[in-house]
């Protein structure tokens, strides 16, 4: 399957009305992605875009996600296919190492909370399920933080957090988190 996502992502043309959403790798429709997706619901741009929500069990969400999107099962068929041709990602957490992401592609990453704790680069051990060393985590933090195009940050003192624990130096957007825009 990651020999057809490969060859998929090099052959397939970009789609740039297509929009990727994911939360919590897949786990739920919530959070910041599901939030700009709701956005997009009402402004009516979902009649304009194509939406799709990655999620682990796309059953749950059935009937329950408003508007026109299209929820794919995370790691399957139609998952690789979206990737390799969407031409907007949107997530709260980092996707895949194996996932390629093409020239033309956006990919707005929100992250899923306010940096109170050491994060990525800042981590002295690492505690995580997997086996990496912290070292290979921290390496391969710094090759997927290389992918985003846009950091989305709620205020100046996460800014200043996850551009030294992400080691990131690209487009940081300072607007506020998604998910509690609705609590203003």
């Amino acid at each position: 399957m990651l020999w057809f996502y490969t060859m998929t992502a090099r052959f397939l043309p970009i789609d740039s009305r297509k929009i990727v959403f994911q939360s919590s790798l897949g786990r739920n429709a919530a959070g910041s992605p599901r939030a700009i997706y709701e956005k997009i619901v009402e402004l009516g741009l979902d009649q304009k875009f194509k939406c799709y929500y990655i999620l682990d069990e796309p059953k749950k969400y059935y009937g329950k996600l408003p508007g026109r999107v299209k929820l794919l099962k995370n790691a399957r068929f139609w998952y690789y296919i979206t990737m390799a041709s969407a031409g907007v990602w949107v997530s709260d957490t980092r996707f895949q190492n194996y996932i390629i992401k093409r020239r033309g592609v956006k990919y707005i990453q929100t992250w899923h909370g306010t940096p109170l704790k050491k994060l990525a680069l800042d981590l002295e051990a690492l505690y995580m399920a997997g086996g990496e060393t912290l070292e290979d985590y921290k390496q391969e933090f710094v090759k997927n933080t290389a992918t985003w195009d846009f950091l989305i940050s709620q205020n100046s003192f996460s800014t200043k957090v996850f551009r030294r624990a992400f080691g990131y130096s690209g487009r940081m957007l300072e607007v506020g988190y998604p998910r509690n825009d609705v609590l203003f």
